[in-house]
């Protein structure tokens, strides 16, 4: 490639390579900073339809000026025979969103809402223009050196009505999308619309969330369930993106105002990604703060109007800017891939975990339990840490076969762990389904002191074994493999006579 030195291979596809290069002349680049390549693979050079879709792409970025796009430099071309079609893009120095959530694993509530705020944006504006992207993945939400997120792989955008076909030209149908996160219909080799944009980009928050791959809905767990820490307003906002039903997914800028809502963005926190990087090409920091504010976004707002050109003809307007894995109990327990890191090997054996109760002048009695409640075994004259593997057995058998009135002896009424359980309840009910050989373990709980309002902190660590979701009529609809190593802390209340779960947290990050 002239006026490019190759560095390293970043990526490659069906039809293309992705290689990260430096200048070598400073009409490749005027100002000498790196760049990435795309380029067709040699295999696929006489490919026509291939060709165009790369050259589409270059069309599209050309016309399109938006900061959450990955800016298209130049096109060029291979020096050989029959050249290839080249696009020079800016380097994204923060890797994908796919890399960084396997080398750091899931991501905080305000993160996600960092990202999904500019990228619903970004969609919105593309759908106004009548393009709808197609393939929003992990492997396409790039991040820049500041935290920005950016949308790359344009190559699958098409005009809406268009089908698949790629930049709505007509004959490129075989157009890849990245399975588990398309909807049905987009999975089935139907257009791309942008109802399954929202699809994708909801699945691409699931996947920042858990460090897992969405996938159907039969075979997908409820989000509270696997991170019950995170605020119900997004859980509900996700679970509403991936809805099989196209028309009760929200739209884009509804899409946006709602993540601005759930939770305040905060800066993604960046970490090396590749190993084969060379040092000053890692990013290992904070965004910088001139990148830490996420605007709210417009919903309704007069926006700035750009012409988009060579799309059709067309204008738009541009912004400047249930299967229930590891255990049910999980409203009890934080899954493992949401505490900080991993999880050290138990010290304690199981049972006789240290213990630090609080005295009865710390803990004052709460307000005694409605007449006839049945007093849980977990009594409060047993020291709170003791107290756990009873509340995690009475509420396994509960959420198993969804009684609620075997879950209200278990956690504070009005509470939030209340709330989870709540939709945990509600949501083996929707499905008519009970949960079959769940056992939970507990390995280790360690008691502090209790708190101003007389909570006291447990951090437990337990194991969960496999079990199967199970239909009325004795179907199995999973098979759900043992959890391992679970951290989380508890928060504990005297309720009349015994102790009840009040919150749910994370397990605090090791000092």
């Amino acid at each position: 490639m002239p006026g490019w030195r190759l560095l390293r291979p970043l990526g490659r596809g069906g039809t293309g390579e992705v290689w990260r290069a430096d200048p070598v002349d400073p009409v490749a680049g005027a100002d000498g900073s790196p760049a990435v390549l795309k380029v067709l693979r040699t295999s696929v050079a006489g490919d026509a339809a291939a060709r165009r879709r790369l050259e589409g792409e270059a069309a599209l970025l050309t016309a399109l000026d938006h900061p959450h796009l990955v800016r298209l430099r130049h096109l060029t071309a291979t020096d050989e025979p029959r050249p290839r079609p080249v696009l020079v893009l800016d380097h994204a120095a923060g890797g994908s969103l796919g890399a960084l959530v396997a080398a750091r694993g899931p991501l905080g509530p305000a993160e996600v809402t960092t990202l999904l705020v500019p990228l619903a944006g970004l969609l919105a504006d593309l759908h106004d223009g009548g393009l709808v992207h197609g393939d929003v993945s992990p492997g396409n939400v790039l991040l820049a050196e500041d935290g920005r997120p950016l949308l790359a792989d344009l190559g699958t955008a098409a005009l809406e009505g268009c089908g698949a076909r790629t930049a709505g030209r007509p004959g490129d149908d075989d157009v890849e999308v990245t399975a588990g996160y398309a909807d049905a219909r987009r999975a089935g080799g139907g257009p791309a619309t942008p109802a399954g944009d929202v699809h994708a980009l909801g699945a691409c928050a699931w996947h920042a969330l858990t460090g897992r791959v969405p996938g159907p809905p039969t075979e997908r767990a409820p989000l509270v369930v696997l991170r019950p820490d995170l605020p119900r307003a997004l859980v509900d906002l996700v679970e509403d993106c991936l809805e099989e039903d196209e028309g009760r997914r929200p739209a884009p800028r509804e899409l946006a105002s709602r993540a601005f809502d759930a939770a305040a963005p905060e800066p993604v926190r960046l970490v090396r990604v590749d190993p084969d990087a060379p040092a000053d090409e890692v990013v290992t920091h904070r965004v910088r703060q001139a990148a830490r504010a996420v605007p709210p976004p417009e919903v309704g707002a007069r926006r700035r109007r750009r012409v988009l050109r060579g799309v059709g003809g067309r204008r738009s307007l541009l912004a400047a800017g249930v299967v229930v894995v590891l255990a049910l109990l999980l409203a009890l327990l934080v899954p493992v891939l949401v505490a900080p890191g991993p999880v050290p090997p138990p010290e304690a054996v199981p049972a006789a975990a240290p213990t630090a109760a609080p005295s009865a002048t710390t803990v004052p009695p709460s307000a005694a339990p409605p007449a006839g409640a049945t007093p849980s075994p977990a009594a409060a004259a047993v020291p709170p840490a003791t107290a756990v593997a009873a509340l995690a057995d009475l509420r396994a058998r509960a959420l198993a076969v969804a009684d609620r009135a075997l879950l209200a002896d278990v956690v504070v009424p009005g509470s939030p762990a209340e709330e989870r359980d709540t939709a945990l309840v509600e949501d083996l009910e929707r499905r008519g389904a009970r949960l079959d050989g769940l056992d939970v373990t507990v390995l280790v709980a360690s008691a502090a002191e209790a708190d101003d309002d007389g909570r006291v902190p447990v951090d437990v660590r337990t194991t969960t074994s496999a079990h199967r979701l199970v239909a009325e009529d004795g179907t199995v609809l999973a098979e759900v493999p043992a959890a391992a190593d679970v951290a989380a802390r508890l928060l504990l209340e005297r309720w009349g006579a015994s102790w009840r779960v009040a919150e749910v947290t994370a397990a605090p990050a090791p000092s």
